[in-house]
């Protein structure tokens, strides 16, 4: 950004004003950098949906991704695992509760009273 400064000095009845101005110049980068990216077909398709409602193109929406990363030095939203159920947090809970646990599932399994793996798997991916 470069300042141009204009000074300007006006007379009237004996009295001199001087009005300073400041013009700040702006110069836009062109964009020129191109991206490559692969992705799923129904994701993309997807968040065109969502992107198009806001008034966004795809191109803008990872622009301002990129510049949010470049800005903050991280990425802009939390990125984790899933979290597990407290029921099955093994790392939560101690030796004594993980034992009962492990054997009272097994007795599940013996007695034929478990549950199948994707009834587990529904269970454990089902929001909390």
């Amino acid at each position: 950004m470069r300042q141009t400064d204009y000074m300007v000095s006006i007379r009237c009845n004996d009295n001199e004003f001087t009005y300073a101005f400041y013009c700040f110049e702006v110069i836009a980068m062109q964009k020129s950098a191109t991206l490559n990216l692969r992705v799923d077909p129904d994701v993309k398709q997807a968040a065109e949906s969502v992107l198009s409602q806001l008034g966004l193109s795809m191109s803008t929406a990872i622009d301002i991704f990129l510049r949010q990363v470049a800005l903050t030095g991280s990425i802009p939203f939390k990125v984790a695992l899933a979290e597990a159920p407290r029921a099955v947090d093994a790392d939560a809970m101690g030796d004594a509760e993980l034992r009962e646990k492990i054997l009272s599932s097994l007795a599940e399994i013996d007695a034929d009273k478990g549950i199948s793996l994707s009834e587990a798997a529904s269970m454990l991916s089902a929001p909390r």
